[in-house]
Order: C-alpha cells, then sequence, then structure tokens
C-alpha cells in the first residue's frame, strides 16, 4: 500500500516546498488541495476523530518520508500555507502517508486545538 501511495504523489502530487520552524527546507511532491463545502462534510465523516476546522481551508497529503508539524510552512504553486494540524496516517500497524490542515498564508486562525 505504502508503495502504491509513493507511486501516486510521485506522478500526480505538485511540487511542494516545507520550511520548517527550524529553518530547514525539504522538497518533496505532495498534495494540496482547497476544503470545499462539499469536501468537508466528506472530511466530517471519514476525518472527524481529527477534530474540526473551518471550510475554507486546505489538506495537506504528503509522504511519510518528510514529515510536517504545528508551525512549519508549505509552499506549493507560489503560494505559501502554515501546518496548523498534522496526523501520520496508517494502516495495520504502516505509516502510509501525512495528513494535515493549512491555514493560507500563515494567518492567525487558531482553530487547530
Amino acid at each position: 500500500m505504502k508503495r502504491m501511495i509513493d507511486s501516486i504523489l510521485a506522478g500526480y502530487g505538485a511540487p511542494v516546498t516545507i520550511t520548517r520552524a527550524d529553518g530547514k527546507i525539504t522538497d518533496v511532491r505532495a498534495f494540496v488541495q482547497p476544503v470545499t463545502e462539499k469536501s468537508w462534510q466528506n472530511l466530517q465523516k471519514t476525518m472527524y476523530a481529527l477534530g474540526e476546522g473551518p471550510v475554507g481551508r486546505f489538506v495537506y497529503i504528503g509522504p511519510i518520508e518528510a514529515p510536517v508539524s504545528e508551525a512549519d510552512t508549505v509552499t506549493c504553486g507560489g503560494r505559501k500555507f502554515l501546518v496548523r494540524r498534522a496526523e501520520t496516517l496508517e494502516l495495520a500497524g504502516q505509516p502510509l502517508y501525512i495528513w494535515g490542515l493549512l491555514t493560507p498564508g500563515g494567518g492567525d486562525d487558531p482553530w487547530n486545538s
């Protein structure tokens, strides 16, 4: 399963630059997609345990080898985002990918608690 996800990220993911709070920069391929009202309804059904967030934010899906954490920034397509929440998603105990919620422009929304 991990090889399949890695292949999808490599083939279809966008170039993304992760800048960590300590200044370290990592370039990867990942998905950064807006959370629309319709997709938010789907997220609430499948990701309820991860917490709630307002509509209009962005979802990050990236490789396990380049984890992101709160206070890191993600740059994709010339736009900068602040990581507000990040989780490692696993299947049968094997880490598969990083799932996160982003704030456009690195704003001050405190909705990640």
